[in-house]
This record gives C-alpha cells, structure tokens and sequence, in this order.
C-alpha cells in the first residue's frame, strides 16, 4: 500500500498475511491430516496455499478490515486487485459445490465484530 500523497514522509503501509498454509501443512492441523475430507474446518480451503486472510490491521495498526455491504475500506481489496486482477475458479474443499463461475481474488467475509475480514484466493 502506498504512503498518504497529502503526507509523503508517512511510513509504508504494508499488509499483514495470517492464515495461510502451505500444500502439504496447516488448517491449524496439529495431528498431519493434511489430506482428506476436512470439512469440518472453516480454514480448510486454506491447506493448499492458494487461500489467504489479511489482517484486520496493517503494519502501522491501522484498520484494513473491509464492509461487506460495499461502500468501506477498500484498501486491500485494492492492493489485491492491482496484483490479481483476472476472475478466477478457487478450490473447495471435499464435498463442496464448486465454484460455476469466476470470482474475483478479494472477498470480504462477515465477522461477529465490526468490519468484514479480508479473504484472497491466490490461484
């Protein structure tokens, strides 16, 4: 993210990446089913290394969190856009419908607190 042009001394904001894995590993899988039908975990789309959560704040605690009645924070939604710009079809896990049709790499998920968490499909 860029620094403020109405005040060009401001540190760089950078994103901060939480929740990813990598192919073989994650989903918060202490036990190593990295394989399988795991379902039952809100993250297991995650265990590929193709999803991603942002966090709520960047690196200058800053609040990043998007609405998900549109209209918010755009910030990351805009970073991500600038660097994934093409529709894509992301994984589901096991079981799941897939995806019909293309979406766009940024998704605001709702929470119980305010502001929406910043969801990424990389592939």
């Amino acid at each position: 993210m860029t620094n403020n042009q109405l005040e060009p001394t401001e540190p760089k904001r950078k994103l901060k990446i939480n929740d990813l894995s990598l192919v073989r590993g994650g989903v918060y899988d202490l036990n190593k089913q990295w394989f399988g039908d795991n379902t039952g975990n809100s993250h297991w789309g995650h265990r590929t290394g193709t999803e991603v959560d942002i966090d709520t704040t960047d690196s200058l605690g800053k609040d990043t969190s998007c609405d998900i009645n549109g209209g918010g924070n755009d910030l990351v939604e805009s970073a991500v856009t600038a660097v994934i710009p093409e529709l894509i079809i992301p994984t589901v896990a096991q079981g799941t419908i897939p995806f019909l049709d293309p979406v766009p790499a940024h998704k605001c998920e709702a929470r119980t607190v305010p502001g929406g968490a910043n969801h990424v499909y990389l592939q």
